[in-house]
């Protein structure tokens, strides 16, 4: 795996998080 894959992977999964977190936050 190269270090622009494992970035890629990182990337994606901090904006799924943020997506998945960010109505929660907004309502509590």
């Amino acid at each position: 795996m190269t270090e622009t894959q494992t970035y890629d992977i990182i990337s994606a999964t901090v904006w799924a998080v943020l997506l998945a977190s960010g109505p929660v936050l907004g309502v509590a």
